[in-house]
């Protein structure tokens, strides 16, 4: 199913309790004998009352003083390459980048500025419009600072310094005589409005495709955002369009959201975790929410939303179909199920409960190469409870279940873990339909300037698996000497382990090179074919190499990776080559 939009995700380098009569009414919905899904709901219920008993309503900030007043709000923007980039490097011709970009319009920065002349200052949203400046991603570097003026009024400076947002990205993955192949082409300031537009080519193994998609984070007054898309594949159409208006601070006190696509196409459909089938299908989905504050704490921001999903999918029964493997197509045929379990049409109502943190750290070098990113550290969390029923048209009826928990601590200066684990489908009588749940750790420690360890793991596993919707483990998804989606099942575990190696002073301040020793390792099967057990493990280890685009709007790196097969009874060729942009994990 869609998922319920989770609470928003935002080294090294540092810039800068519930009431017990709550917990009593949980523990008498416990002993009360009522139906499952009955005290589910008492007890979600009794959550959000708690939170809103103890913490402070909007609005209700007791007799502190609104702030000092915005004299004026100073602008201060920089070319892509300033006069002492051009004296540096006097024979290429970065003046021709400047003349070709379009520098973004003032009233985009002011559109993301939480704060106007005249109003008063809340000192919070200093840094929280800094972010949203740069979570634009048409900036190299934005600084925000408020200057003393006369009285008690300040003037606020904004420095922004411009990027190349005309981005060429290419992805290229060959194993033996599997090829895939993707060409990017995207412009991420069209014209200085902050809008995007896209252009995606794909060649791979299961079809070819083309998409075009344009998105507007600033519609109408500059808080809505919409975007559209477009693909055309060998097996099929999509599109898909969403408008909304999110939440324009961490104070703020509403959004709303509506999401609709459509799919037509042939998934694989896997008969074991090495066989598969592609039946034609159909995927519509559709989903409507809306959100308020209900309260926040120095530390943290408590949200509730409501909202409407609806999702079908419709796979074609009684195909005669091609059995493929990934060493080629079988001689014999198979006639696809009349009525797959995997075919519902499932409408559901649901309310949530979402927590957010205060605190960012402004650090470098966690996905990018030396753009600073704005790192969420705290605990993010979002759970929504909805009931899927046959009263509104449904297939089937159950209570839904989406969460997401996103947890990351610092130690010290140098370390940075991260913990990510997230749950969605539906329960019933059945037990858990496609009852999804993935969690992964992650761990960077600067052993010295330049010098990062990077671990990662990863476990997934899901209850009556939807055979279209596996967790698949090969060359594009975290094991490098594997074929495309070589492995897949119900279950997927996962670790990698990386030293990289960053010039962290970079070239020109233009380019930040680096090189990176990795080994992989993982599994991914099915339950009921198999139990897990070491010698299914499959590796690769390797070298790769990295370079970062300090000008540029691209903020995840271009990675190339060389890797050899570990861990596998027959000899493979080596290595494999693995091109793309961001990091693997």
């Amino acid at each position: 199913m869609n998922s319920v939009p989770p609470a928003e995700d935002t080294m090294l380098c540092h810039r800068r309790a519930a009431g017990r009569s709550c917990n009593a009414r949980m523990a008498v919905s416990l002993r009360t004998g009522l139906p499952f899904r009955v005290r589910v709901w008492q007890i979600f219920l009794s959550v959000v009352a708690g939170v809103a008993a103890v913490t402070p309503a909007a609005g209700q900030g007791g007799a502190e003083s609104p702030g000092v007043v915005v004299r004026k709000i100073v602008m201060e923007r920089a070319p892509i390459f300033e006069q002492k980039d051009l004296d540096r490097i006097p024979w290429l011709p970065l003046s021709w980048a400047n003349k070709l970009h379009v520098d973004t319009r003032e009233d985009v920065i002011l559109n993301e500025l939480l704060f106007e002349e005249g109003g008063y200052l809340d000192p919070e949203h200093l840094q929280e419009s800094e972010r949203k400046l740069r979570g634009l991603g048409i900036f190299a570097d934005v600084v925000v600072a408020a200057v003393p003026a006369a009285g008690d009024s300040v003037d606020i400076m904004v420095r922004t310094k411009e990027v190349w947002t005309t981005a060429v990205d290419v992805g290229y993955e060959s194993f033996e005589d599997e090829r895939l192949v993707s060409l990017s082409v995207s412009e991420r300031n069209l014209l200085g409005s902050a809008r995007r537009v896209d252009m995606d080519f794909d060649s791979g193994i299961d079809r070819s495709s083309w998409s075009v998609g344009l998105r507007d984070p600033q519609l109408f007054d500059g808080t809505w955002q919409t975007a559209v898309s477009f693909r055309d594949a060998d097996d099929g159409n999509s599109w898909g369009a969403s408008i909304g208006r999110p939440y324009q601070s961490l104070t703020d006190e509403r959004s709303w959201s509506l999401n609709v696509s459509s799919r037509e196409f042939s998934p694989r459909f896997y008969i074991d975790d090495s066989e598969w089938v592609r039946p034609d299908g159909r995927f519509n989905n559709v989903s409507v929410g809306a959100g308020w504050k209900i309260g926040a704490t120095p530390r943290y921001v408590w949200n509730t939303s409501v909202g409407f999903l609806l999702e079908s999918q419709d796979l074609d029964s009684e195909q005669s179909l091609e059995v493929e493997t990934p060493s080629g197509t079988l001689e014999e045929r198979v006639t696809f199920p009349d009525e797959p379990k995997e075919n519902h049409s499932w409408r559901t109502v649901y309310v949530g409960i979402s927590q957010r943190t205060r605190r960012y750290d402004e650090l470098r070098f966690v996905r990018g190469m030396g753009k600073v990113e704005d790192v969420p550290i705290g605990v993010n969390t979002a759970l929504s409870l909805g009931w899927t029923t046959r009263a509104l048209g449904s297939t089937t009826s159950g209570l839904f279940v989406s969460g997401n928990v996103n947890w990351s601590v610092r130690g010290g200066e140098s370390w940075l873990h991260t913990l990510n684990a997230s749950m969605q489908g539906l329960i019933n009588e059945g037990g858990g339909r496609d009852l999804r749940f993935v969690t992964s750790v992650r761990g960077l420690h600067t052993v010295r300037n330049g010098v990062i360890f990077a671990t990662g793991m990863r476990f997934g596993a899901i209850s009556q698996a939807d055979r279209h919707q596996v967790l698949s483990l090969g060359l594009e998804s975290g094991l490098r000497a594997a074929r495309f989606r070589e492995f897949n099942g119900d279950r997927l575990l996962r670790a990698n382990v990386e030293l990289r190696f960053v010039y962290t002073p970079g070239v020109w301040d233009i380019i930040v090179p680096g090189i990176t020793l990795f080994g992989d390792t993982g599994a991914s099967w099915f339950e009921d074919g198999r139990d897990f057990r070491p010698e299914i493990l499959r590796g690769a280890y390797g070298i790769g190499f990295r370079m970062g685009f300090l000008r540029s709007a691209d903020e995840l790196p271009f990675r190339l990776d060389l890797a050899w097969p570990a861990l596998y009874d027959t000899d493979r060729s080596a290595p494999v080559v693995s091109i793309g942009m961001g990091q693997v994990f």
